[in-house]
């Protein structure tokens, strides 16, 4: 039998994501999350304290998609990537 893929949401547009940002940024208060920041391609760019396991960033996803209707992508600022990401304050 052939395996099939999982659905997955359409990825959030930096449009549908500054068009809720009122919403985005409770959902992320209400996680935990701070300092959003948001790049030209969509990608949000958080903070989580370092004693934070990232429970919170999954369930602010999950939240956020279901505001959205999309699944945004989002990077911690503790990692790599982050540094390389042109990301203005939402």
């Amino acid at each position: 039998m052939p395996r099939t893929i999982p659905d997955v949401e359409p990825r959030a547009t930096a449009a549908q994501i500054r068009h809720a940002r009122r919403a985005i940024s409770a959902a992320a208060r209400r996680h935990g999350l701070s300092a959003l920041r948001l790049t030209a391609d969509g990608t949000l760019l958080v903070h989580i304290d370092e004693d934070v396991t990232y429970r919170p960033v999954l369930q602010f996803v999950a939240e956020a998609t279901g505001l959205l209707g999309a699944e945004p992508h989002v990077v911690t600022d503790d990692t790599v990537a982050a540094g390389r990401l042109d990301a203005h304050p939402l």
